[in-house]
């Protein structure tokens, strides 16, 4: 169980990394909206491709947004969980005594549904992910986290893993649908105009991993904010 859990948490770990830069928004719509200025003084037919990309970029960060509330939610699980089991070890250590108001102040702000400043939290859950990913995959003998990889072999997290991906998999599939009625929607003109979107696109549709599927959405939203 101990190599299994270590790579549910590197997954986990790493597509939380591709997600830090981007703010998570509460209201992605409003966010979004097409600035009046550029758009009255831009041409008629950029006006329309941006109109026309605005939904793609408003769906992303809804599905991205939306993944992240399913990450919480199951993150905030596990980890009340692990205290759970922490505090009742019949003997602790200076590791464990450390760890466990960190994990408590990692849960309380899990659970706080008005909790602002998201970007703070996805480092913080992301490296909680990486250290006991790293325990789990520790091969000395030092006792004091040896305690905690021991506890974290207990944990099944499949059920965890799979909610995760069928957030990150309603995120494509979102984008995706948004993307394609977005791109037929272009004049030939305007596709061989921005023919680097359709680029991405391409190369999204072959990614394989949640990690490079992520990837592909932050790319996106890199691209696509320089036009909305």
């Amino acid at each position: 169980m101990g190599k299994s859990t270590g790579l549910l948490l590197l997954c986990l770990y790493l597509t939380l990394q591709l997600i830090v830069a981007h703010p998570l928004q509460s209201d992605a719509t409003a966010q979004m909206a097409v600035d009046d200025t550029k758009v009255n003084t831009t041409n008629s037919n950029e006006v329309n491709f941006i109109k026309a990309l605005e939904p793609v970029i408003v769906t992303t960060l809804n599905g991205v947004e939306k993944y992240f509330d399913t990450l919480q939610t199951e993150t905030a699980r596990f980890v009340d969980g692990v205290l759970k089991a922490l505090k009742a070890l019949p003997e602790d250590n200076d590791y464990i005594r450390e760890l466990t108001p960190r994990l408590t102040s990692l849960l309380a702000r899990l659970k706080d549904t008005t909790l602002e400043g998201r970007s703070a939290l996805i480092r913080d859950i992301g490296d909680s992910y990486a250290e006991f990913d790293n325990i789990t995959e520790r091969k000395d003998d030092d006792i004091k986290v040896d305690v905690l990889s021991k506890v974290l072999d207990k944990f099944q997290l499949l059920e965890m893993h799979f909610h995760v991906h069928n957030a990150v998999d309603n995120a494509v599939r979102g984008f995706s649908r948004a993307f394609e009625q977005f791109w037929a929607s272009l004049s030939e003109a305007q596709q061989t105009e921005h023919r680097r979107l359709g680029d991405l696109y391409e190369r999204f549709k072959a990614s394989k991993t949640n990690e490079e599927k992520l990837k592909g959405l932050e790319e996106f939203l890199q691209m696509a904010l320089e036009f909305a």
